[in-house]
């Protein structure tokens, strides 16, 4: 909001992992028409995307599988049996957006390791470098015009105090912020951030990457 790194020209934001099979005890679900990566974690990185960078206008994508078939590890009634994947589990997608900026987003469920970074803007005047957005707080750390990363710590702030895992917290994880804003969107009597339209045009994002 601050103009900080200029007008956003460029960025890229991955989603990267190994799926599903090793932690829960009935996965199928989440490789079939309807899941993937794109549709289970997208709508956390193309909606700060969105917020932050305004909407997308158009979209070019590749997907791939990179397994035909999944071991599920997981203890439960299916451990070491395998499923047929119905999905893309590999996907990488170039986001152009209104404003001009263009954003390659990656998501993947077949990677073990990676360094990547969650979300990285670069614009005219300086880089950032968000945290993930799927725990709803973190750390930003900005470059201007080329200088060492500078860290912005968030204790301090509303919604950025470190509240998870609650027995040893390590990070700020406000989940049901969009609850929140809700609730005070409707006593303020402003329009609500987290709206229909704003829903509806993410998912058309993630419809036109598959």
């Amino acid at each position: 909001d601050e103009g900080a790194i200029g007008r956003a020209v460029t960025g890229t934001a991955f989603m990267m992992g190994r799926g599903m099979e090793h932690w829960h005890p009935n996965p199928q679900f989440y490789y079939q028409p309807g899941g993937g990566p794109v549709f289970d974690m997208g709508p956390y990185y193309l909606t700060m995307l969105v917020h932050l960078l305004g909407p997308v206008t158009r979209v070019m994508a590749m997907a791939t599988r990179g397994q035909e078939e999944r071991l599920i590890t997981a203890d439960g009634p299916y451990k070491n049996t395998s499923f047929r994947v119905g999905t893309p589990t590999n996907i990488l997608s170039l986001l152009e957006f209104r404003s001009g900026a263009t954003v390659t987003f990656g998501a993947s469920w077949d990677v073990f390791k990676h360094s990547n970074h969650p979300i990285e803007l670069h614009g005219t005047e300086g880089s950032l470098r968000l945290p993930d957005p799927d725990t709803f707080g973190g750390t930003v750390s900005l470059s201007a015009r080329g200088a060492e990363w500078t860290d912005f710590a968030s204790e301090s702030e509303l919604y950025g105090a470190r509240n998870w895992p609650y027995a040893a917290p390590d990070r700020a994880n406000y989940r049901m912020l969009g609850v929140a804003d809700l609730a005070r969107s409707l006593s303020q009597k402003r329009k609500l951030r987290a709206s229909g339209e704003l829903a509806l045009h993410v998912l058309e994002i993630m419809e036109a990457i598959l």
